[in-house]
């Protein structure tokens, strides 16, 4: 998958994936994130799936323990709009920071999040798959609402 963009806007596409399936992929990685290392503590998303835009505020906050010093409290506050995106190899997605941080920064956020994305895609039927179900008269449609993940 190919990543282009600069420090405020990079963009991840999915080839051959169904846009549907990426919109509510994208809607479950905004409305639902899990983290392993961080505390949710504010998680704001406001989706306009006429626009196929999704805005996200989050906090984030962690304690961390090394060896031979005090905890310190972490905190990372995030301000970001996906896009959806057609290509000529299908659908992408678009996430822009809406503010200034460092480009290593914004690289682990959108990271995270397309990762998350690509984890929900996971949980649809290929294309291949749900061409299948059609013609046999099956089923392989979800709910609308993305469900969400179970943290590894």
């Amino acid at each position: 998958m190919l990543l282009g963009g600069c420090a405020g806007k990079l963009r991840r596409d999915y080839p051959g994936a169904n846009p549907d399936n990426v919109w509510k992929a994208m809607q479950g990685a905004a409305e639902h994130p899990v983290y392993t290392d961080w505390n949710v503590t504010e998680n704001g998303v406001w989706a306009d799936k006429e626009g196929l835009r999704i805005e996200i505020f989050r906090e984030l906050k962690r304690e961390v323990r090394e060896p031979g010093l005090k905890p310190r409290r972490e905190e990372q506050d995030w301000a970001l709009s996906l896009r959806l995106v057609q290509r000529g190899s299908g659908p992408a997605v678009e996430v822009e920071s809406r503010t200034i941080e460092s480009a290593g920064r914004f690289r682990v956020a959108t990271d995270h999040i397309f990762n998350e994305i690509e984890l929900r895609l996971a949980q649809f039927p290929s294309s291949a798959e749900a061409a299948a179900a059609a013609s046999t008269g099956s089923s392989t449609t979800s709910t609308d609402k993305p469900a969400p993940l179970e943290a590894p």
